[in-house]
């Protein structure tokens, strides 16, 4: 990192993210909310157990 916050390497110019990219980001983000959504509605151990397993596949 510089100074100025900004990182050492250039980004190339022209690199763009893929469609495939923005697609596994929304199920990752997905995913994530729904984890949430169990850990919500079940604030035990159990529920805690649950939600790592669901992240785990």
């Amino acid at each position: 990192m510089t100074a100025v916050g900004r990182p050492d390497h250039a980004v190339a110019q022209g690199h763009r993210v893929t469609t495939l990219e923005l697609f596994f980001d929304l199920v990752f983000v997905y995913a994530i909310t729904q984890v949430t959504a169990l850990l919500a509605d079940h604030p035990t151990l159990l529920g805690l157990t649950q939600g790592l397993l669901v992240l785990m596949v």
